[in-house]
């Protein structure tokens, strides 16, 4: 059975962290596509400095494309409403009944699983996989991994990310910074273009 990654998420903006991680699953898990799923309603976040999804989704695009392994998806904002992971999924083993799904996820967003909506129903249909950021960290996401054991497969994997985050981007272009190091250098111009996070 071929294997199919999901990696969903605000994106406000999508950096070269995000790209390294799904170059690492995708090689990690021997995955044969990924399906790059932008946010339209983050239900775990605020909305606020959140910018429009055409923009978010357009610098996915930007990122993306000369990835011939990432697939991009809008199927959160055909949806409308806020965008749970639950009906993404339920959605997407429809689109592809031929696929194993491998939902992949942050540390950050591994260790509340447990709160998200219908989390014990999307680890029976997915394997959960995280990336593990130094032994300390590891240890965490094992220790949080029991508690997932009796309701599906999780994956920790192991490789070397960026460490940036979006916040930590928008600040820097608030005050001016330069972000060619963190972000594709035609998703920093699409920023400029559009005068985003200013």
């Amino acid at each position: 059975m071929k294997k199919l990654g999901i990696f969903g998420g605000t994106f406000n903006p999508i950096h070269k962290g995000h790209i390294e991680m799904i170059n690492g699953f995708a090689g990690g898990l021997s995955l044969d596509k990924v399906i790059l799923i932008p946010t339209f309603i983050p239900p775990h976040k605020s909305c606020e400095g959140i910018i429009p999804f055409e923009c978010r989704y357009e610098m996915c695009r930007i990122a993306a494309q000369k990835n011939p392994a990432i697939e991009l998806n809008d199927i959160e904002k055909k949806r409308g409403g806020a965008s749970y992971t639950y009906d993404t999924l339920s959605f997407l083993q429809k689109e592809y009944p031929d696929y194993k799904l491998y939902l992949l996820t942050g540390a950050d967003m591994f260790l509340i699983f447990d709160t998200w909506y219908k989390y014990k129903e999307i680890l029976q249909s997915v394997v959960l996989c995280t990336i593990a950021r130094g032994a300390q960290n590891k240890r965490l996401l094992a220790d949080f991994s029991k508690n997932l054991a009796p309701f599906g497969q999780t994956v920790i994997c192991d490789f070397n990310v960026t460490d940036i985050s979006s916040t930590q981007i928008r600040d820097m272009v608030k005050k001016g910074l330069p972000i060619d190091d963190f972000v594709d250098k035609n998703v920093e111009s699409y920023i400029k273009e559009k005068n985003l996070y200013r």
